[in-house]
């Protein structure tokens, strides 16, 4: 993988961060996502399952999500 090795944290929220963040991960960056405690604001746009957003689980699949408190 060209990004392997290398960790991003994702401080982005809503569509171009966290997009370009998932793309590095599908890359093999190791990204960990920073979310506010008031949680990822589109977690609750649009389609949902198992409580999370379609959009949500897309764009933050191959990511590891800390909540800061």
């Amino acid at each position: 993988m060209k990004l392997q090795g290398i960790r991003v944290l994702d401080l982005s929220l809503f569509l171009p961060g966290p997009h370009f963040s998932m793309m590095m991960a599908d890359h093999g960056a190791d990204v960990v996502a920073l979310e506010p405690p008031y949680a990822e604001p589109v977690r609750a746009v649009g389609l949902k399952q198992n409580g999370h957003s379609v959009w949500f689980r897309n764009v933050y699949r191959g990511k590891k999500v800390l909540i800061w408190i």
